[in-house]
Order: C-alpha cells, then structure tokens, then sequence
C-alpha cells in the first residue's frame, strides 16, 4: 500500500472533521480527477466524466453534479468531512471499476 492509499484509507476510516487542502488536492490530482481553480469565490471544481455513472449507480450524501463536475467549497485551506469524504469514495469506486 503506497502513501497516497494509507492516506486515502485513513481518512476514510478516521473521518477528521477537516482535511488540509494541499493535502486533498494531491490526492484527487494523483487519482486522475482534474481540480478547477475557483474563477472566483472559494468552490473548486472536480472533472470526470464518471460522475454520471457514480451518480446512478450509488447514493453518495452531498453529490451535487453538473456537467461531470463536483463543486469542493475550500475555507482556510481546509476541506470538510463531507466533501472529501464523497471524492474518496468516488475514488475507491473508480478503482474498483479499474480493477474489475
């Protein structure tokens, strides 16, 4: 198991009430999401095209999606339970897909 899945694993199962930003963003980025800066405001985006299919196929508390995206309000460099736990999942999903 590789850092970045003790981290993963970790936070699913100790459930902080926040995570570090630079933290969560090293994470998506290495799991192949695409993080959007905000245009303005404080909400990145995450991009991937299966959100669609993640949607239908389960029932994640917190998933607001439009156009493959989710939307990650970022306050004082934090992200909260809620958020990151739904990408963590969407992850461990992704890489249940790959690993058939």
């Amino acid at each position: 198991m590789n850092k970045r899945e003790k981290r993963l694993e970790k936070w699913l199962n100790n459930s902080p009430n926040e995570v570090p930003f630079s933290s969560f963003k090293s994470i998506v980025e290495e799991s192949g999401l695409k993080l959007a800066n905000p245009a303005s405001g404080s909400h990145y985006k995450i991009y991937h095209p299966e959100w669609d299919n993640f949607q239908h196929e389960e029932s994640i508390s917190g998933l607001d999606i439009r156009n493959n995206t989710y939307s990650i309000p970022v306050h004082k460099n934090k992200v909260k339970k809620r958020y990151y736990k739904t990408v963590l999942e969407f992850i461990k999903y992704l890489q249940v897909k790959e690993n058939g």
